[in-house]
């Protein structure tokens, strides 16, 4: 049996209106050497049976179940079954550019890289148009850099770090020690994608958008729960990272305090709307002091400005006028994009 090039990897649930559209898009590649892991994740609605037919109409599509347990133990079941050279992940209701896999594999191929990103459009989910992206990227102009230069750029988010806007061998997931997504936390993607930086000798960038995210009116805030679940999920990212960088890339230690002190300060603002509850306000104040924590490390000095504003915004009180203004803008770009 061949081995294919490219493991595929789309972890499903309750996705019987979208994943469709998705599997379309992946079996019109430019670039038909793939294999495609379908994960049901304990889905209540129809998802199961239209992976199925699927994989009946495509041998390259293997579907496999498991009781509801979240997107990131849908992908590491399904890396334990891969066999392609390269990773991809796709989620069930986006969809790919026809030549999305063939553009990577050429940027991995011509930079002698084992690991590439792309740029991915914002599509709303109703209109099916693409929208402006507010989130203003400083995305690297080379074709390829080294793991210590791109760390550089992917500390403070110069570009996109999800969980589908890369493509991997997958020995970096597999050397020892393994890396695999955290289970039961948010931004699972930023937990394991410095890890796979750090281990990759080069790394390609794409400079087309070859990716469609697919907006959709649901917060990701959108309850208590979810708040807290935010804060410790970014609690255990930067203490994680902190411990991992420091002793894989500690030349990298000013970067890596900089970085997580702004993803601390960045949640202390989104949630500053339930600091009324009682666990998140335990939470809240366990952010605060790591943020002096890493403050400390790497010297009041290195701090950067804007970690130095929104620290100082935060002591004297004005992230809920912040929270209110960020709101407004947010609800006033929304009804500007529905008319």
């Amino acid at each position: 049996m061949t081995v294919p090039k490219v493991s595929i990897i789309i972890p499903v649930y309750n996705a019987e209106s979208t994943i469709g559209r998705c599997l379309e898009s992946i079996r019109g590649q430019t670039f038909q050497d793939f294999e495609v892991f379908l994960i049901d994740d304990g889905s209540s609605d129809n998802s199961f049976s239209i992976c199925k037919d699927f994989a009946k109409s495509d041998q390259r599509i293997t579907v496999l179940h498991q009781s509801n347990s979240g997107p990131s133990s849908a992908r590491n079941h399904a890396l334990n079954y891969a066999t392609g050279q390269y990773v991809y992940f796709a989620d069930s209701d986006d969809h790919l550019e026809p030549d999305l896999l063939e553009n990577m594999l050429h940027c991995l191929a011509d930079t002698h890289s084992s690991l590439a990103f792309l740029r991915y459009n914002l599509i709303d989910e109703d209109s099916g148009e693409e929208i402006p992206n507010t989130r203003k990227y400083n995305y690297p102009t080379a074709r390829n850099l080294s793991a210590t230069e791109t760390l550089r750029l992917l500390l403070p988010d110069n570009f996109p770090s999800f969980v589908w806007s890369f493509m991997a061998e997958r020995r970096l997931f597999n050397d020892s020690p393994v890396i695999r997504f955290p289970q039961n936390i948010l931004r699972e993607d930023q937990a394991i994608l410095y890890k796979l930086v750090d281990r990759a000798d080069s790394i390609g960038f794409v400079q087309r958008k070859l990716y469609n995210y697919h907006i959709r009116g649901q917060s990701l805030l959108g309850s208590k729960s979810e708040s807290t679940l935010m804060i410790t999920s970014v609690i255990e990212l930067v203490t994680e990272r902190q411990c991992y960088l420091d002793e894989h890339r500690p030349k990298l230690r000013i970067q890596t305090g900089n970085a997580n002190i702004a993803l601390l300060l960045y949640v202390l603002k989104t949630t500053e709307n339930i600091k009324s509850n009682r666990q998140a306000k335990a939470l809240r104040k366990k952010c605060i002091s790591l943020v002096h924590k890493y403050m400390v490390n790497i010297g009041i000095r290195n701090v950067n400005h804007d970690n130095m504003f929104q620290y100082l915004i935060l002591k004297i009180g004005l992230f809920p006028f912040l929270f209110f203004i960020k709101k407004t803008i947010h609800i006033f770009f929304k009804r500007r994009i529905s008319r």
